[in-house]
């Protein structure tokens, strides 16, 4: 056995961190990637918004 395998659930919080960030392929890296979309959009919605002044003033 290598030094790179784990058994299930011996995994350390940076190794499970790492494959929810970086790993798209796994059930939680596909919510954060559609999370972290969601949250941009909203973000760029409202800077896009704050931008007219006629809402920006209400």
């Amino acid at each position: 056995m290598s030094t790179d395998e784990t058994l299930p659930g011996t995994r350390t919080w940076q190794q499970r961190l790492h494959a929810t960030l970086f790993a798209s392929e796994t059930l939680t890296g596909k919510v954060f990637d559609i999370v972290l979309l969601l949250l941009i959009l909203l973000s760029t919605a409202g800077v896009m918004l704050e931008s007219v002044e006629s809402i920006g003033a209400a």
